[in-house]
């Protein structure tokens, strides 16, 4: 497989401890996220946040 650079991002939702939750007060305290990623290929490592739900976008070309 052959991935875009251009094309690859993830995205997903996260908070700063496993039972954040939204409020009145802070209502963007588990917020969604969507960061590019660049360096990408057929084989790879990446990272993940803590506390977070991730979804990672990848195109071949």
């Amino acid at each position: 497989m052959h991935l875009t650079e251009e094309s690859t991002s993830t995205g997903g939702v996260q908070g700063r401890t496993p039972s954040d939750t939204n409020s009145l007060s802070e209502p963007e305290r588990v917020a969604p996220v969507e960061r590019q990623v660049r360096g990408f290929s057929s084989a790879f490592t990446y990272d993940f946040p803590a506390q977070s739900v991730t979804f990672v976008r990848l195109t071949e070309r």
